[in-house]
């Protein structure tokens, strides 16, 4: 069993030892997360800035309202997580996969974030699925991504589950 009162780091440093993999309300910034199992893990309400996570397995993990800021995701598995109303800004989410993950579209999240490459395009891509307003509108979003981009990502999200 862990302990829900006392030193943040010791909880967590506990949760990590039993499997647990609740954290739920602590605050720890600066805590080094990476590498580690954290499938299912549950962040609701923790503050995380500047948190690694690093190459960490957190598929289905669960960031509801979660401060994030400046926090690292460099290559996590990031399948359906769950980051809605997280602070994410200036947050590095150059992540591994991000598919299914939940987002809230408010500027708190997106404010300087850095997802890398592959998936700011793919966050961009998102418009090129819903109806575009008139045909202009579509094709200059193809043109912006450029023809051999634009068929790559639409194959990719063509495969995708939706």
């Amino acid at each position: 069993m862990v302990a829900t009162i006392g030193n943040p780091v010791e909880i967590a440093s506990e949760a990590i030892r039993s499997g647990s993999r609740r954290f739920r309300g602590l605050k720890l910034p600066n805590f080094d997360f990476s590498g580690m199992d954290l499938q299912r893990a549950d962040f609701r309400n923790c503050s995380l800035p500047y948190c690694k996570f690093r190459g960490a397995n957190l598929k289905f993990a669960n960031f509801e309202s979660a401060n994030l800021y400046g926090a690292d995701f460099e290559d996590a598995d990031c399948h359906r997580v769950n980051f809605k109303d997280a602070i994410l800004s200036d947050a590095n989410l150059n992540a591994k996969d991000l598919y299914g993950a939940t987002l809230t579209l408010e500027c708190g999240s997106f404010k300087g974030m850095n997802p890398g490459k592959t998936w700011w395009y793919a966050f961009l891509f998102y418009g090129c699925l819903m109806k575009a307003p008139d045909q202009e509108a579509e094709d200059r979003l193809i043109t912006f991504f450029g023809p051999e981009r634009y068929m790559v990502l639409r194959d990719q999200y063509a495969r995708r589950r939706l």
